[in-house]
C-alpha cells in the first residue's frame, strides 16, 4: 500500500492538480455539448417527437446503468485505490469486479426487455418497446464501463478517464446527426445509437485498460471469489444511494408537474438544466480528489482531510460561483437572441434560486462521496434519503401555493442544508471534521 504525508495527500492545487482538473472539465464539457447538440440536430431535423423519443430513452438508460453497474465501481474506487496497479490484490479485485458486473449487467439488460412492453404502455410512446429491446445491448454494457473508469481513476490515471467519458457521447451525436439528416427516427434507431456508442466505447476502453495498466492474465476463479463476495456486499449497499441521487436531481419537475401546466413544467424543466450544468462542476473536483481522498479517510487522518476539504472546496466555490454569474447573466440575452418562445423568459426567478443554492453548497459538494469512499455505503444511503426526503417535503409544501417559484424555493434550500447535513453525517460516523 502506497503511503504519504498528511500534508502531501491532504494537498490540492499542485500543476498536476490543475492539469487533472482542466482535462476532465474539458470533457465535461464535450458532454454538455454533445447532449445539447443531439437535441438541437433532432429537433431542426426531425421534430420535438424524435427529440422526446431518444430522452426517454436515455432516461431509461441512465436508470438501468446504475443497476448494471450494480455499485461495482464505487466499490473499486474504495478497494483498490490502495493498491498500485497490476499488484497481486489489484488484480484479483479488478478481475473480480468485471466479471460481476458483466453479471449483473446482463440481468439488468435481460429485465429491461421483458419490462418493455409495460414501459411502453405507461409512457404511452408508441414503438418505445423496440427500442428498448435495441438499447438492451448498451445497458448491458454500461456497467463494464463503469468499472474501467473507476480502475482508472483508482489508479490516478485521470486522463485516461477523461479521455474514456467522451468516446460515448461523440459516437451518439455523430448517429443521431446522421439520423436527423435523414428525415426519419425511431425508437429503434436511436437506440441503436445508443447502443452503437456503448459498444465501441466498451471495446476502446478495455482495449485501453489491458494496455495501460496491463493487469496480470489469467487470474484464476477461485482466486477471485472472496473479491466477488467483497465487491457485491460493498455495491449492493451503496448503489441505492446513487438511484436515489438520479431521482432527487428530477424531483422538483415531477412534483411541479402535478400541480402546473406542460408549459410550466417545460419553462423550469429548462431552468433546472441550466443550473445543473453548473452543480456537475463538483463531479470534476469529486474525480480528481477520490484516490486520495479514499486514503485519507481510511486512515482518520484529521489534519489531511480538513486541508483537502477546504482547499478543493475554496477552488470549488470559485469556479462555481464564475460560472453561475456567467450562465444568470446571459440567460435572457440568449433568449431573445435564439428567438426562443419568450415563456422562457419567466424562468429566469427560479434559476437564480436554483444558482444561488448550488453556490452555497458548492464548497462542499466535492465531498459528496465521504461516506461511500470511507467504506460506509449504508450511511451514505441514509444521507442521500435524507436529502431526497428534504427536497419532496419542501416541494409538496411549496409547489402548490407557488408554483415553479416554489419549486425553486424548495429545491435550493435543500442544496443549502446540505453542508450541514453532510458536516453532520461525517462527523458521527467517521469522527472527521471538515474544517
Amino acid at each position: 500500500m502506497t503511503q504519504g504525508g498528511a500534508s502531501r495527500k491532504g494537498g490540492f492545487g499542485g500543476a498536476r492538480d490543475v492539469a487533472s482538473v482542466a482535462t476532465n472539465a474539458f470533457s465535461l464539457a464535450i458532454l454538455a455539448t454533445a447532449g445539447l447538440g443531439i437535441s438541437t440536430v433532432l429537433a431542426y431535423g426531425i421534430g420535438t417527437i424524435a427529440v422526446g423519443q431518444f430522452n426517454q430513452l436515455l432516461a431509461i438508460y441512465i436508470v438501468a446503468s446504475q443497476l448494471a453497474a450494480g455499485g461495482i465501481h464505487l466499490s473499486c474506487l474504495h478497494y483498490l485505490s490502495h493498491w498500485n496497479a497490476n499488484t497481486p490484490e489489484w488484480n484479483k479485485a479488478s478481475d473480480a469486479a468485471l466479471l460481476v458486473v458483466t453479471g449483473t449487467g446482463a440481468i439488468t439488460a435481460l429485465g429491461a426487455c421483458l419490462a418493455a412492453g409495460a414501459i411502453e404502455r405507461v409512457l404511452a410512446s408508441p414503438n418505445l418497446a423496440n427500442g428498448i429491446m435495441w438499447l438492451a445491448p448498451a445497458i448491458w454494457l454500461t456497467g463494464t464501463n463503469k468499472v474501467i473508469l473507476s480502475l482508472f481513476n483508482s489508479t490516478d490515471k485521470l486522463h485516461s478517464l477523461a479521455a474514456g467519458q467522451t468516446i460515448k457521447p461523440l459516437i451518439w451525436l455523430i448517429g443521431c446527426t446522421a439520423v436527423a439528416f435523414s428525415g426519419s427516427a425511431s425508437p429503434s434507431e436511436l437506440a441503436k445509437i445508443l447502443s452503437l456508442g456503448e459498444a465501441v466505447s466498451a471495446t476502446l476502453l478495455f482495449l485501453w485498460f489491458r494496455t495501460t495498466l496491463t493487469p496480470q492474465q489469467g487470474v484464476p476463479i477461485a482466486s477471485v471469489r472472496e473479491w466477488i463476495a467483497r465487491h457485491l456486499r460493498f455495491g449492493l449497499t451503496v448503489m441505492p444511494s446513487h438511484l436515489i441521487v438520479d431521482l432527487n436531481t428530477r424531483v422538483d419537475v415531477l412534483i411541479l408537474g402535478l400541480f402546473a401546466s406542460d408549459s410550466e413544467v417545460g419553462i423550469y424543466s429548462f431552468a433546472a438544466l441550466l443550473a445543473e450544468g453548473v452543480l456537475q462542476v463538483s463531479v470534476v473536483f469529486r474525480t480528481v480528489i477520490a484516490r486520495r481522498l479514499v486514503k485519507l479517510v481510511s486512515q482518520r487522518d484529521q489534519a489531511g482531510f480538513a486541508a483537502l476539504a477546504q482547499r478543493v472546496g475554496k477552488t470549488s466555490l470559485a469556479v462555481s460561483l464564475l460560472l453561475a454569474l456567467f450562465v444568470g447573466g446571459l440567460f435572457l440575452p440568449a433568449v431573445h437572441t435564439l428567438d426562443l418562445d419568450p415563456a422562457m423568459a419567466d424562468g429566469m426567478a427560479s434559476l437564480f434560486l436554483l444558482l444561488a443554492g448550488i453556490v452555497v453548497c458548492s464548497r462542499h459538494t466535492p465531498m459528496w462521496m465521504t461516506l461511500a469512499l470511507a467504506g460506509r455505503p449504508k450511511e451514505h444511503s441514509v444521507l442521500m434519503l435524507a436529502l431526497l426526503l428534504t427536497n419532496i417535503l419542501l416541494n409538496f409544501a411549496l409547489v402548490p401555493q407557488m408554483g415553479m417559484l416554489g419549486s425553486a424555493i424548495g429545491t435550493a434550500a435543500m442544496f443549502a442544508m446540505f453542508p450541514f447535513m453532510l458536516s453532520f453525517s461525517v462527523k458521527k460516523v467517521l469522527g472527521l471534521s471538515l474544517q
